[in-house]
């Protein structure tokens, strides 16, 4: 059987239906922290439960006990629970101790008791924070160096894989996924933000002169890569999960306008502390050992969002 912490969430409910469709059996388990909209998590989780291969934990992962319950008779761990977002971070930084640090450690010591034979750890590009544009694309041997609060604890809980690993023998994999978007996506992320806010006739808001560099990896891509992780033999590994091309903002914010058809209003502001401004991931090694080969283009990726977007925002 196959677990997934999150999977409720952006990310976690778009792997586990893609399991579930290769006729895998899922445990999942979402706690519904009040970060994201419960009524977005509910939609998600309602896709899962109409496959009678899904078994729904509502709990907390920080709970050994009930993480011991959601391990019973798991074989592999795909964890992408945690609290994402830079700027919340900033304002916030023990709940994401708590809930990328704290929850992660709990699980792994879970882990080591259990008959699990694999954990994947959903990581982010975060852990590099700043890196010049003499620096990109940077690799997965790049010096982590967060500059958020956010960046910092999915490093913290990339290190808590990897010592398990060396010293418990318990094979973990951390994926470092570049700014991923796509249907499900939080409302507080750049594409859902920008489309609504177009869609809305309100104000887009650009960081300091949107010439920042962004790597966006579409959801579909994530999960292939995610799931060949989980099919690798590998242990202790980082890989980096991004697209093929990287886009400033400013030439984002004009493809979603080609795409939604409406001329938006702009207005630049300065980022928020903790915002890495360059964002750009070396794909060699998850293209060479785990075969990864980001497949959707931008634009279409785009308008697969979009068409999501108005199906669930009729009103």
């Amino acid at each position: 059987m196959i677990g997934v912490t999150g999977c409720a969430g952006f990310i976690g409910s778009s792997l586990t239906e893609q399991l579930l469709k290769n006729g895998e059996q899922v445990v999942g388990i979402d706690n519904f922290a009040d970060f994201y909209p419960k009524p977005m998590k509910l939609s998600n989780l309602e896709n899962l439960q109409k496959f009678s291969t899904f078994t729904f934990i509502d709990g907390d992962i920080c709970n050994q006990d009930v993480v011991k319950n959601f391990l019973q008779d798991v074989d592999i761990v795909y964890h992408m629970a945690g609290t994402g977002g830079v700027k919340l971070s900033v304002s916030n930084p023990s709940l994401y101790f708590k809930s990328n640090v704290l929850s992660t450690f709990t699980l792994l010591n879970c882990v080591r008791g259990s008959d699990v034979d694999k954990v994947v750890y959903a990581s982010s590009s975060s852990v590099y924070g700043n890196a010049s544009l003499e620096d990109l694309p940077v690799s997965e041997t790049f010096t982590c160096n967060p500059i958020s609060p956010y960046g910092w604890s999915k490093f913290a809980a990339e290190t808590c894989c990897a010592t398990f690993s060396k010293t418990y023998s318990i094979p973990t994999i951390s994926l470092r996924y570049f700014t991923v978007y796509g249907p499900r996506q939080r409302p507080d992320e750049a594409v859902h933000t920008f489309v609504r806010n177009m869609l809305n006739g309100e104000y887009v808001e650009i960081y300091d002169d949107g010439n920042q560099i962004r790597n966006l990896t579409y959801i579909d891509d994530v999960v292939v890569a995610t799931i060949s992780a989980g099919k690798s033999n590998l242990s202790g590994a980082v890989f980096n999960i991004a697209s093929k091309d990287t886009i400033s903002v400013k030439a984002l914010v004009d493809v979603i306008s080609s795409v939604v058809g409406v001329r938006p209003k702009i207005k630049f502001v300065e980022s928020p502390a903790g915002v890495a401004y360059n964002t750009h991931g070396d794909i060699s090694k998850a293209r060479s050992i785990l075969g990864f080969e980001p497949k959707i283009p931008l634009k279409v990726g785009v308008e697969r969002f979009v068409e999501w977007y108005k199906l669930h925002n009729k009103g």
